[in-house]
This record gives structure tokens, C-alpha cells and sequence, in this order.
């Protein structure tokens, strides 16, 4: 999951890799990590969003093709959700708190 947020994982698909039923294979993701499948990965996608809505030089669509979600839309759903902004609003927050600070040094 670190290394392949980005693709459409799915329990079931992970499952049968492993030779699992999906039932069994989120039961025991549980019992491993102590949390769920989908909202892991979802934290794990939205952290790398994050990462990467700090570059300037990629759009809010384009972090969220990188990190897996299927439409901008998706991600500034799940986004605002989590931490409270949605995508393009964070960044600018970001930057000018960036930018304040460097001008304070």
C-alpha cells in the first residue's frame, strides 16, 4: 500500500493475490494494523496529496491522478474532509504561512 497508493487498489483484488476471500484479508489487515483497509489507504493517499500540493508546479488534478484518486473532485471531498480545507485553499494557506516565515528570518 505505501508503494502502490496510487493504483486502484482493492480489497478484493489484494485478496485474491494473496488467496484470500476479501473478507478474510480486511479481518486480518485489521487484526495486523489495527485499522481498516479503505480508510488506511485514504490516509496514506491523502498524506501524499498533501506532500505534493506543496510543489507550485503540479495542479490540484494532477496530485490527484498521482495519488489515486479518480477525479479532483474525489480528493477535494476526501481533502476537506480530513483536514478541514479543501485542496487549493490548503495550499495557499501553506504557501503564504511559507512565505510569512521566510520573510520573518
Amino acid at each position: 500500500m505505501e508503494r502502490d497508493y496510487s493504483q486502484h487498489l482493492s480489497a478484493t483484488q489484494l485478496a485474491a493475490a494473496v488467496n484470500l476471500s476479501r473478507s478474510r484479508f480486511e479481518h486480518l489487515f485489521k487484526a495486523v494494523t489495527g485499522r481498516r483497509f479503505k480508510p488506511t489507504l485514504r490516509e496514506i493517499r491523502l498524506a501524499r496529496a498533501r506532500a505534493l500540493l506543496a510543489d507550485r508546479g503540479l495542479s490540484v488534478k494532477e496530485v490527484a491522478g498521482r495519488v489515486g484518486f479518480a477525479t479532483m473532485a474525489a480528493l477535494s471531498r476526501a481533502f476537506a474532509q480530513r483536514f478541514g480545507l479543501p485542496p487549493s485553499e490548503w495550499r495557499r494557506s501553506t504557501l503564504e504561512k511559507q512565505v510569512a516565515r521566510s520573510d520573518n528570518k
